[in-house]
């Protein structure tokens, strides 16, 4: 009984958070990002992995058919409704500056969380797969750097927001008064 009721807590977690990503457009003032520091760290993850959806549950349907039975349509679209962008980490580019663009792109989709208001320089790089963190807090002068070998894409994220909106550092404000 108690697995069964931790199963429904935690699908009923991950229905609100997928509600709550639907919601939040880039230019919504509404989401405050104190909320996530409320957050364990696989409701952000959850969270995360909504914001780096590549096609919307609801529009699958529009764009693709699936011959065959209803099963399986439904495995089809479970499979691609669990798609999401990733960063490109073996650090091969077939045209210059391509993985830093792509890696930026992705990045850019938490920005309005404020994960730039923390740091005079975020950069991440890639050489043969293992993910490289160069940083710099607003207001210190020492550069960091954080090995995040090993990490997938909504891991490597989640560090990020660690070490910037999840922590005590100090905050550059971006607005005019």
């Amino acid at each position: 009984m108690n697995k069964l009721k931790t199963m429904f807590e935690e699908q009923s977690f991950r229905n609100e958070a997928e509600k709550l990503a639907k919601t939040l457009k880039y230019d919504n003032d509404d989401f405050k990002p104190e909320l996530l520091s409320k957050w364990d760290e696989n409701q952000v993850k959850d969270f995360i992995r909504e914001r780096l959806r590549i096609i919307e549950p609801e529009t699958i349907g529009n764009h693709f058919r699936c011959k065959g039975s209803t099963e399986d349509y439904i495995t089809f679209f479970e499979i691609l409704k669990k798609q999401h962008k990733r960063f490109e980490m073996s650090g091969f580019e077939n045209k210059t500056g391509e993985c830093v663009v792509t890696t930026q792109e992705i990045l850019n989709r938490f920005a309005d969380l404020g994960i730039y208001n923390y740091v005079t320089y975020l950069y991440l790089d890639f050489w043969k797969g293992v993910p490289m963190l160069f940083l710099q807090y607003w207001g210190d002068v020492e550069n960091q750097e954080h090995d995040l070998g090993g990490y997938g894409t909504v891991d490597i994220i989640y560090e990020i927001f660690k070490l910037t909106i999840l922590n005590n550092k100090d905050l550059r404000t971006r607005r005019r008064e």
